[in-house]
């Protein structure tokens, strides 16, 4: 399911080095589920999105909700009519305005 926050917020998104590599990795967060701690995400790797029991992505989650922790390195995911998860141009002019969590 989609939470409440992240229908109020829309779908978050990771910027990370990938592994053994320089370039970023980008992940689409757009749902969780606390009672068994397990993420909806969309990654540049995938075709569609998949549920991962990663602690460590459910802790930072549950960290910018608490927190609201910011972060420069930010921006949002648009789910567009054809269902498919897509990340928003890291240097469009208002992405700034997303850094509101991770």
């Amino acid at each position: 399911f989609i939470s409440y926050e992240l229908q109020n917020h829309g779908p978050l998104m990771l910027i990370r080095p990938s592994l053994g590599s320089e370039c970023l990795h980008a992940e689409c967060i757009v749902g969780y589920d606390s009672e068994v701690k397990k993420v909806l995400i969309y990654d540049s790797m995938n075709t569609s999105p998949e549920w991962q029991s990663n602690i460590d992505v459910y802790d930072k989650l549950t960290l910018a909700f608490n927190d609201k922790y910011k972060n420069e390195d930010c921006s949002i995911c648009g789910l567009y009519y054809d269902g498919v998860y897509e990340p928003k141009p890291l240097h469009s002019s208002s992405w700034k305005d997303w850094c509101t969590i991770l």
